[in-house]
């Protein structure tokens, strides 16, 4: 099956709405670190509004990102700007993979803190957040370099 030109709807809309919980879950990082605080100190987790909330987006985010890995292998994805050479290539396909790879990992690490009382899986996420991050400035970095730079036009990909 040759690659779609373009990226469906659906995949467009799956890609902001996961962009969008992602920056909400960052903004509610600290709430849910300062109840994991009391857990670390032998405490009970208290369920306030903010962690509840954290847990729910996690949750959502990974039956997102299940969707729309599965959208991806079924429809397939455009193939890369053919100003991109070799290694960005790879660089991107990558990038792409850790981003899914994170995605499905967080809230199951998370979850498994929360509510196994997993130490090492709280470590984990805390970790995998933090690459998480990283991974998506690089990912803006790379889309505003493609845009302004190498000038493909990759902005019009993900564009309603």
């Amino acid at each position: 099956m040759p690659a779609p030109t373009e990226f469906s709807r659906l995949q467009i809309i799956l890609h902001w709405l996961v962009a969008l919980l992602v920056v909400v879950q960052t903004l509610l990082h600290e709430g849910i670190v300062g109840a994991w605080d009391l857990v670390e100190q032998g405490g009970e987790m208290e369920f306030s509004p903010i962690v509840i909330s954290h847990i729910i987006i996690g949750a959502i985010v990974f039956f997102l990102i299940l969707w729309r890995l599965k959208v991806r292998i079924r429809r397939g994805a455009p193939d890369f700007p053919s100003k991109e050479t070799g290694p960005q290539k790879l660089l991107a396909k990558l990038v792409h993979r850790a981003f899914y790879l994170l995605l499905i990992i967080l809230p199951i690490s998370g979850g498994a803190a929360v509510f196994g009382g997993v130490m090492p899986a709280a470590e984990g996420h805390e970790l995998m957040a933090k690459a998480l991050i990283i991974l998506v400035i690089l990912h803006v970095l790379a889309t505003v370099y493609h845009q302004f730079v190498l000038k493909t036009n990759l902005i019009q990909r993900m564009k309603f």
